[in-house]
Formats: C-alpha cells, sequence, structure tokens
C-alpha cells in the first residue's frame, strides 16, 4: 500500500488555506486592508440575488442598497452618499447561509445619515431587505456589539453555512482627527426568519 497520495495531500493543503483565510476575515475598519486577492476570489459568486432596499421601521430606515467590492487597500468600499447602504457582494447574499455584510454611514458631516439611529436598535427589532426578484426577507436583531476600529472580529465576516445571518455596520464613538475617521465600530448582528 503507498503511504504518498497527491490528491490527499492537495486536499488537506487546501482545506488549511481555507481555515487560515477564512478565520483571517475582519475588515471592521475602512481603513485597514485585511482582506487579500485569494479572500475575495473565494467569496465571489456570479450566481447570487443582489439585495436593492433595505428597511427598518423602528429607526426610520427606507434606503436603496448599492454592491460595493474592495477597495485598492484591500478594505470594504463605503457608500458614498449618506443615505445609502452597501452591500459586501463578495460575501453572501442576504439570505444565503452564511454572514451577508451591510453597511452604511452615521455622524454626516452635514445632515443626517442613513444609520445614524443604529444603536437604538434592540434585540428582537426587524430588518427587511427586498432583493431584484422582488422577495422581502426579514431579520431579527440577535446582539448588538461594540468594537474598536482596529479590533480583529472574525465573527462579524467569517462564513457560517449552518444558516443565514446580515450583519449591519456603522461607526461609533469620538471622531479621531489624525485618522479621519471614528475610534469605534457598531455591529448589529441578525438571523433570517424563517
Amino acid at each position: 500500500m503507498k503511504w504518498f497520495n497527491p490528491r490527499r495531500l492537495l486536499f488537506v493543503i487546501a482545506s488549511i488555506c481555507l481555515v487560515f483565510i477564512f478565520s483571517g476575515l475582519v475588515i471592521i475598519d475602512s481603513n485597514r486592508g485585511d482582506i487579500d486577492d485569494s479572500t475575495a476570489s473565494i467569496l465571489e459568486s456570479s450566481e447570487k440575488v443582489i439585495p436593492i432596499r433595505i428597511r427598518i421601521p423602528n429607526i426610520g430606515v427606507n434606503a436603496p442598497i448599492i454592491s460595493v467590492g474592495l477597495t485598492e487597500q484591500k478594505t470594504m468600499e463605503s457608500p458614498e452618499e449618506p443615505s445609502d447602504a452597501a452591500w459586501f457582494k463578495l460575501g453572501p447574499s442576504p439570505g444565503d447561509n452564511g454572514n451577508s455584510v451591510i453597511t452604511g454611514h452615521t455622524g454626516w458631516r452635514i445632515g443626517p445619515a442613513l444609520f445614524d439611529d443604529l444603536d437604538k436598535l434592540k434585540v428582537g427589532d426587524k430588518v427587511y431587505v427586498e432583493n431584484e426578484e422582488g422577495e422581502t426577507l426579514v431579520f431579527v436583531v440577535r446582539e448588538m456589539r461594540v468594537y474598536g476600529a482596529n479590533e480583529i472580529v472574525p465573527e462579524v465576516w467569517n462564513n457560517k453555512e449552518d444558516s443565514a445571518h446580515l450583519n449591519l455596520i456603522t461607526c461609533s464613538g469620538a471622531w479621531n482627527v489624525s485618522t479621519g475617521t471614528f475610534e469605534k465600530r457598531l455591529v448589529v448582528f441578525t438571523d433570517l426568519v424563517t
């Protein structure tokens, strides 16, 4: 019996690589380069249902969703307009198994921003996401956490295959003049209602 099997060795190496890639998904801070090309190519899929609108009645959110990818610094792009939401298109679509991520601005320089009141959500509040197929998905807030802007937070990005989750991200805390960003990030974790 031959102990060396090239196919088995290739499988083991690929599995180890995937573990390292997915355990390092963070990009909580839009000023850090935490995603590499290999991660993006693994997450990208051509058969995704695109989300087009998000509604959160309890805080008056009703906005279009734009699809974003990575900046040159390998961080998630942000929406250009303060009233838009941005879905990370290299991750799962809302409703698919795994952690889908939508971000929006808060504390805009002039006037209101989409997620100014995101911190007012409570466990059990509902988030509605409409997709391009006309389907409206309902998510329920499970938990809210505040992280440091440079904190490593794989639980926000790691792909959980068991069920569908939607994580909402916005800035929080004090404005840091030297870095040109807020010092913290608020993440709202929600689960799909089936």
